[in-house]
């Protein structure tokens, strides 16, 4: 039996009988991140005599998409318009995106934060021949962070 944190009653979930009475272990493929799921056994015979639940087992399904990722990260430079655009794309919704940017040799670091509805930034503060690193976090709602884009290189 199983019941989620929104289910005010048990709900049968798998019915086991003959040889499947053997197995030692069981993943559910059903449930939803960040949900809490409780788990009890119930056994009945052929009569349909019913044993009293089992103690139950309460556990939280971990995000699914643990590591999700800024991809497609791409610059365009215009020294006519005096400016580095990016853009890049995002498969989830996000609070924001942190630019990360350094010079040749540097390490990224947080340059601007942008919002989750964007998908492009314009880079203005720029030195003429210099090369800079780019690369791109993305900030979940959750509260978590996405790993780090892959870096891209712009010369100016």
């Amino acid at each position: 039996m199983r019941k989620s944190e929104f289910d005010f009653a048990w709900q049968p979930y798998l019915k086991l009988s003959g040889d499947s009475l053997k197995i030692t272990q069981f993943r559910d493929t059903l449930t939803k991140s960040n949900i809490w799921y409780e788990y009890a056994l119930l056994a009945e015979d052929s009569s349909g005599l019913k044993s009293k639940p089992s103690e139950s087992l309460r556990i939280q399904q971990p995000e699914k998409n643990p590591f999700p990722v800024v991809k497609n990260v791409q610059v365009f430079v215009s020294k006519d318009n005096k400016m580095i655009k990016l853009t890049w794309d995002f498969d989830m919704n996000a609070v924001g995106f942190k630019i990360m940017r350094s010079k040749k040799g540097e390490p990224v670091q947080t340059y601007e934060f942008v919002p989750g509805s964007k998908r492009e930034f314009y880079d203005k503060w720029l030195t003429p021949n210099t090369e800079y690193n780019y690369a791109i976090i993305a900030e979940i709602p959750d509260g978590r962070q996405s790993l780090m884009s892959k870096k891209v290189i712009a010369k100016y």
